[in-house]
């Protein structure tokens, strides 16, 4: 449970203008989507548990529905074992 919420809430305005920056960003690189990536499921799961914890957010803020869009995976899916050979090229 989280007691202060404070220090969440401050990270997920980090997040979100770092997700704001990337989204006008012209060039990507697989770091970039890796950073990308990190912020949304970190975000997504400091979201949660604030939901989660009672009096830590305003009804107004636990009643907002936000759209998302699903974008299918393009390509064959990554291989599980590529880590390894990722890995070893560093």
């Amino acid at each position: 449970m989280i007691s202060d919420s404070v220090p969440w809430k401050v990270e997920l305005l980090k997040t979100a203008d770092s997700l704001d920056r990337r989204a006008h960003q012209k060039r990507w690189t697989e770091r970039t989507g890796f950073l990308v990536e990190c912020d949304i499921m970190l975000g997504a799961y400091a979201i949660r548990k604030l939901l989660d914890t009672p009096a830590k957010i305003s009804d107004e803020t636990r009643a907002t529905s936000i759209q998302i869009a699903r974008h299918p995976l393009v390509g064959d899916p990554p291989e599980f074992w590529s880590i390894d050979e990722t890995l070893e090229a560093l």
